[in-house]
Parts: C-alpha cells; sequence; structure tokens
C-alpha cells in the first residue's frame, strides 16, 4: 500500500499538468457504439495552392463565397471559394495576401460576425510556442487580389501553462469560433481525448491576453476546428474522426454542454476544417482538398 500512494499521486500530477482542472466543470458524455460512418466529398479544391486547407469558415459579405487556408508552411494568404470548390475570381490566382502577418502555423479561420475574419496563428504542436495570437483581418473583395493589412494582431497564453513544454501535452490549439461576440478555442490534446474550452475576455494588442478556462469535456479525439451560429444557439466540434454539435442552452456558450447534443464518428481522412453552411447544414474539409456535406440531422442526438 505504501507504494500505491506515490504511483496515485503521479498519475493526479500528470492529469492535472493539462489544462483542466478541479476549478471548472468536466463532463464525459455517452455515446452509441456506432461505426464510422464514410461519406463521398460533394467536391474537391480546384486550385493546387490549396495543397494543406487548415480552416473554412463562410463569408458574411459575399453570397456563396468560403474562406480558407493552408497549414504550416505556406505563405501568408487567404482562399475565397465556393461548396464546388471552385476558387473565387482574384486576379492573378495566388490567393490573397495577409500583409503584415506572419504564417507559422495557421490552424483555423472564423467571422466575428462584424466584416472581419480572424486567422488563427496558434498551431503548437510541442507544446513550446510563446507566441501565439489571432490575426484580425477586414474582410476582403475576393475579386480585388490586392493585399488586405492584417487590422489587429491579438496574442493570448493559457495561464494554467507553466512549462514550455508541460508535462501533459494538452496546450495545442487548432480550434477558433465566435458567438454572441465573444471569442473562443478549444484545445488539441496529445495526453489525453479531451478538449478545454477558453474564453476571450479582453483583447489587447500590447500585451498578452489571458484566456479564461470555461470548462472541459470528452472530445473523443483530437480537436481540430469549430465554428459556431452568431447566437451561440449550436456550435460545431470537429474531431479527427466524429462531429460534435452542441445547443447550448440560451445560446450561453459557458453551459456547452447542458443542452442538447448531436455526435457521430465519420471516416473523412484528416479533417481540419468545419463550418456551417447554414443553421442545419455542416461544411468539413480535410487535407486532401476535399469537401464534405453534413446534415446536422445526419448526427445522432445523445444527449
Amino acid at each position: 500500500m505504501t507504494r500505491v500512494f506515490p504511483i496515485l499521486a503521479g498519475l493526479i500530477a500528470l492529469l492535472l499538468a493539462g489544462c483542466a482542472t478541479s476549478d471548472v466543470p468536466y463532463t464525459r458524455i455517452a455515446v452509441p457504439s456506432t461505426a464510422p460512418r464514410q461519406i463521398e466529398p460533394v467536391a474537391h479544391f480546384h486550385s493546387h495552392l490549396i495543397n494543406e486547407g487548415s480552416g473554412i469558415v463562410k463569408s458574411t459579405r459575399y453570397e456563396g463565397v468560403y474562406w480558407t487556408h493552408n497549414d504550416s508552411g505556406d505563405r501568408p494568404r487567404i482562399f475565397p471559394v465556393t461548396l464546388q470548390g471552385e476558387t473565387v475570381a482574384m486576379g492573378d490566382g495566388m490567393g490573397i495576401p495577409v500583409e503584415y502577418a506572419q504564417s507559422r502555423d495557421w490552424e483555423d479561420i472564423a467571422s466575428d460576425h462584424k466584416g472581419n475574419l480572424l486567422i488563427g496563428d496558434f498551431g503548437n504542436n510541442a507544446n513550446r510556442r510563446q507566441d501565439l495570437c489571432v490575426y484580425v483581418v477586414p474582410e476582403p473583395d475576393p475579386s480585388d487580389a490586392s493585399q488586405v493589412i492584417a487590422k489587429r494582431t491579438i496574442p493570448f497564453h493559457f495561464p494554467e501553462q507553466k512549462e514550455f513544454p508541460p508535462a501533459a501535452a494538452n496546450f495545442d490549439v487548432e480550434a477558433l469560433f465566435v458567438a454572441k461576440d465573444t471569442w473562443y478555442v478549444l484545445t488539441k490534446h496529445r495526453a489525453d481525448a479531451d478538449t478545454c474550452l477558453y474564453r476571450f475576455d479582453t483583447y489587447r494588442e500590447d500585451r498578452s491576453n489571458a484566456l479564461t478556462l470555461v470548462s472541459s469535456f470528452g472530445a473523443r479525439g483530437m480537436v481540430t476546428a469549430a465554428d459556431a451560429l452568431a447566437d451561440g444557439s449550436r456550435v460545431a466540434v470537429l474531431v479527427y474522426d466524429n462531429v460534435w454539435v452542441f445547443e447550448p442552452p440560451q445560446g450561453d456558450v459557458s453551459r456547452l454542454t447542458e443542452g442538447k447534443i448531436y455526435w457521430r464518428p465519420y471516416r473523412l481522412g484528416q479533417c481540419e476544417g468545419i463550418c456551417f453552411i447554414d443553421a442545419d447544414t455542416l461544411l468539413v474539409t480535410n487535407e486532401a482538398a476535399d469537401l464534405f456535406v453534413i446534415p446536422i440531422t445526419d448526427l445522432i442526438q445523445v444527449q
């Protein structure tokens, strides 16, 4: 018995090395035993320049337009595309550059529902980065290939991360969404199959913004993207091999797991982007440049 307690203490210390703490609620969601569904893509990105798509969001200004970008290794640029995978006219076809921005590891793109795109340069596979940020970019005219100015740069950090890297690699982040004018991110874990929901309470440019840990839940894998309806009534979360949709009560994202929850496992390749086409339909993209359309009615209600 004297040997059990040190082992148990070590396990507890390892778990708490991640973002989860006893101060916020944790939810483990029961799901049925269901084989992953394989569906056919509805389209493929036509441009060979979109070769490692890592985020997707619907335009709030231009009908039928979606914005996407590549993962690390590409220049800082965004591409306007359609549901058919076609690139919208943009001059030389090389994408629209985002001036005064770096592209160390762009992982997700969102809309603030006010005419701006939010680009998350926060990929952190090794959990070593201390320069995580979100670029705020005025949504450009897809037909204009002139440079876009990065309107603002919002740096941020996780107060729970004390070491770089930490003992448990649970501080990568690839998912960003906006609900009721508030920004949120979800962490991508390598030490477990959970995720932690963080909220932006400040949006300062002159110093790093400490995010607020809201809650955590069992995501059943690594979270790679998220999106929300503007009023927070639905939040979609993408994991490599499954999709979640949450309906938080009154659109209060701090109560993400308290309302109806829908889920289904899929086999769609390495999926990295998700967004709402409309309130009842999701668009998912993978790094092989495929586009998939998933009606929310295809998911299973698990709560």
